[in-house]
Formats: structure tokens, C-alpha cells, sequence
């Protein structure tokens, strides 16, 4: 239910994802009219397109994306080292740009870590948040086009303090689910006790019956016990 903005040179174009791919909804033209106009414009596509949520589609020229070579101690901090690293890897510091990572692979045997590091111009992602935030839409992610159409994670630009909180059905929802792990471990610990509780009634039957046998037999050895007893007395006398 995404829709995603692009800016374009004198326009800005909504379009929506379907089957990995981008489609065109329409454009509004910002070479023309006024901010109101503007604004009419860019509610009757979001309209038109179902009023979902709004994401802004930068296309792949627009961010530098590199592959990353940090020490494995890194990924306890992966966000904050990168910051540090930005004026050394890219031609941005980090008060210049908004950048985010992927982990793509741990290399323990080398004690280091590959991550893919994307980043972009502050100045030009701000022209489409604040264009955005302007007409009231708050955006839910800044992605890359060609990641976007593609099966895998897209890296997520948009600063952390912009990134919507997560809502209280989804903490209800894993708290649920949870509740059900809890209750299906429960359940897999109580079949086996429940498994050899069906075996000790099961054999009770049986070891009665061998309780009564094993008492006949000690009956029936007191009893030659005692007839012995009784022999061995007599003949001595």
C-alpha cells in the first residue's frame, strides 16, 4: 500500500509498487501555479491512489552506495562508527548527509566485518521532505529506486528521529505471539510427562497382579519354611 514520491526536475511524480515494479500514478507539475495548487494537485493523486502511506523513491545516481570493511567489534555500534567513518569513506561528513547500512557478511576467521554503506545529500533529500511535510504527509522511508524493484532489503535513508514509531497493535501482536510460544512450550514439555503418566496407569493393572503373585510366592516359601522346621523336630526327637 506504499506510494512513493520521486522529485524530478520542475515536477514530482507518485507511483506504486506492484509485482517489483514502480508505476506511474501521476505527476504534479511545480514548474507551474502556486504552493496551493501544488498541494490540490498532489491530494487528488494521493486520493486517486488509495491515500496510503507515502515513502520518497530516490533514483540510484542520487546515492553513493560502497562496500565497508570494519572490525568485528563494529557491530556493536555499527551505526555510530559509520558516522565516524562518512568523511573518510564518502565525500560527505555526517552533518552532510543521511546514510544508513546493511550487513552483508561476518568474517570471523579475520575479525572483520562487510557492510553496504549508502548515503545522501542532506540538501537534497530535505528538498522532498520538506516539500512533503509541507502538505501534511509525514514520510514512512527514503529508498533507492533499483532496490526498491528488487527482492531483497532496501537501505532506509530517512533519519532515525523521522522513523515512525512502531504502534501499540504491533507490541500487542508480539506480545501474542509471545504468549503463544510460551503456551506451545508449555505444551511440548507437558506431553512427555503426560506420555509416561498414561504408561504408570497403564501398567498399574500389571503390577498389581505381579505384587500379588510375588506375595503368594513369599507365602508359599514361609510355608516350607515352617513344614522343614516342623520335619527336622521330629526326627531329632
Amino acid at each position: 500500500r506504499m506510494l512513493w514520491v520521486g522529485m524530478e526536475p520542475g515536477g514530482l511524480v507518485l507511483r506504486g509498487l506492484a509485482g517489483q515494479k514502480l508505476n506511474e500514478i501521476g505527476r504534479v507539475n511545480l514548474a507551474e501555479g502556486d504552493a496551493v495548487t501544488h498541494k490540490i494537485a498532489f491530494d487528488a493523486l494521493h486520493n486517486r491512489a488509495g491515500a496510503g502511506p507515502v515513502g520518497i523513491c530516490l533514483p540510484s545516481e542520487q546515492v553513493l552506495r560502497r562496500e565497508v570493511t570494519l572490525p568485528l567489534a563494529a557491530a556493536e555500534n555499527l551505526p555510530q562508527v559509520l558516522g565516524f567513518e562518512l568523511g573518510r569513506q564518502t565525500p560527505f561528513t555526517a552533518s552532510q548527509a543521511y546514510y544508513d547500512q546493511r550487513l552483508l557478511r561476518e568474517d570471523r576467521g579475520a575479525n572483520r566485518l562487510h557492510v553496504l554503506l549508502g548515503v545522501a545529500s542532506k540538501t537534497i533529500v530535505d528538498q522532498s521532505l520538506s516539500r512533503l511535510t509541507d502538505w501534511g504527509i509525514t514520510p514512512q522511508a527514503i529508498v533507492v529506486s533499483d532496490e526498491l524493484e528488487s527482492t531483497g532489503e532496501c537501505l532506509d535513508l530517512l533519519p532515525p528521529g523521522l522513523r515512525p514509531k512502531p504502534s501499540r497493535a504491533r507490541y500487542w501482536l508480539y506480545a501474542a505471539m509471545a504468549g503463544v510460544t510460551l503456551a506451545l512450550l508449555a505444551v511440548l514439555l507437558a506431553i512427555p510427562l503426560w506420555k509416561k503418566r498414561e504408561v504408570v496407569i497403564a501398567l498399574h493393572p500389571v503390577l498389581t497382579q505381579a505384587q500379588r503373585q510375588a506375595e503368594a510366592v513369599d507365602e508359599l516359601k514361609r510355608e516350607q519354611e515352617r513344614l522343614l522346621a516342623e520335619y527336622n523336630f521330629s526326627t531329632e526327637h
